[in-house]
């Protein structure tokens, strides 16, 4: 994305980096299938934090296949 993007050029100016950025192919789009199939079930680690002042009383799930997704 864009962040991706800004990364790439800051590395870019130095001259002893080479730098490629790249959009996903459509080989992600069955990536995120899978992710969100498997998504709360036992294929999944379901790592939970504790309740959050700052998220609303949400908690953050850390899980296999997702590094955080709010809950």
């Amino acid at each position: 994305g864009t962040a991706g993007n800004i990364v790439a050029n800051r590395l870019s100016e130095n001259p002893s980096h080479s730098v490629l950025a790249s959009k996903p192919a459509a080989q992600m789009l069955v990536f995120w299938r899978l992710v969100l199939w498997c998504a709360h079930t036992p294929q999944d680690w379901n790592y939970t934090m504790i309740l959050q002042t700052a998220l609303n009383g949400r908690s953050l799930a850390y899980t296999s296949l997702f590094h955080c997704a709010l809950r």
